[in-house]
């Protein structure tokens, strides 16, 4: 029996400090290293402290797969906090979901790929700190 078969759904929990000071630099740290081959479910950020929309100064989340030899760009999920109406606006403490990549192949992870998290601001940018949630499962392999 294959390892990834032994498990059903799992979490993996990314926490992270906003350290993007520059508008239009983005902020790339690594977040995840795939133990065996997995597909992605959901991904999500809780953020420690509300983030308000804007469409100018805005923050942007995205989970890229870098593969083995960490320079890959595939992105797997992404956000921008930029809408200028309030539906983007996110509590404190409360989760939301990133969407993920609408390519089905982009959200398969093999085995000893490595994601990461990319922070990017816009304008005077807006804070993000708190924690990034990937939620997957097996697939075999």
């Amino acid at each position: 029996m294959k390892l990834a078969n032994l498990f059903g759904p799992q979490r993996h929990v990314h926490q992270f400090a906003d350290a993007v000071a520059t508008a239009g630099t983005e902020l790339e740290e690594v977040c995840f290293l795939a133990p065996f081959n997995i597909k992605i479910d959901a991904v999500y950020i809780v953020p420690t402290t509300a983030i308000a929309d804007d469409a100018t100064d805005y923050v942007g989340v995205a989970v890229k797969n870098k593969g083995t030899a960490g320079t890959g760009t595939t992105v797997v999920a992404s956000r921008d906090f930029d809408a200028a109406d309030g539906s983007d606006d996110v509590a404190a403490c409360t989760d939301a979901a990133l969407t993920l990549s609408s390519t089905a192949a982009n959200l398969l992870v093999d085995a000893g790929e490595t994601l990461t998290a990319a922070v990017t601001k816009g304008g005077s940018g807006e804070s993000l700190d708190g924690i990034l949630v990937i939620e997957y499962h097996g697939c075999g392999g």
